[in-house]
């Protein structure tokens, strides 16, 4: 009967640490099963997450692409900007050499009209020291002519 009894002691033993095993693996379980909640929760956020940014980049993306359109025409338009610059200035530099060859030539012109007002004055000048000349010469003659009539006179 010790036997018996050692032997129910023993079963009760084992029934009772198979049901404390049983229920640390119930609880386990549990546990297991709130941590899949939670991480299925946390998949889904970042789910969420990985949906807004995919979203974001696109966003940015077509930003970026509009604005490196936006900064290709600009840049376009800066490029024709400065071609027609240069076809102006160009222009202006072919105008200031015909502008030059003017002045050369103007200022030969001006060359050619002083040394004639030169010539033309040195000239004058003659004509009136000689115009001078004649004139006191007959100023003189004059008044010797009337120095004879008012000698012939007095005679």
């Amino acid at each position: 009967e010790a036997q018996k009894m050692a032997a129910l002691a023993e079963k009760d033993s084992l029934h009772l640490a198979h049901h404390d095993r049983t229920e640390q693996l119930e609880n386990r379980l549990i546990e297991s099963e709130e941590q899949i909640e939670l991480l299925s929760s946390e998949k889904a956020e970042i789910a969420e997450t990985a949906e807004s940014y995919r979203i974001k980049t696109e966003q940015l993306e077509s930003q970026l692409d509009s604005l490196s359109e936006s900064k290709n025409i600009e840049n376009s338009e800066l490029h024709q900007n400065l071609k027609d610059a240069e076809e102006r200035m160009e222009q202006l530099q072919e105008k200031i050499i015909l502008l030059e060859g003017d002045n050369e030539s103007l200022a030969s012109q001006v060359n050619d009209l002083q040394k004639r007002l030169s010539d033309a004055t040195s000239s004058l000048q003659q004509e009136v020291r000689e115009a001078q000349a004649s004139y006191s010469e007959a100023s003189n003659a004059l008044s010797q002519c009337q120095l004879d009539l008012e000698s012939t006179r007095s005679s």
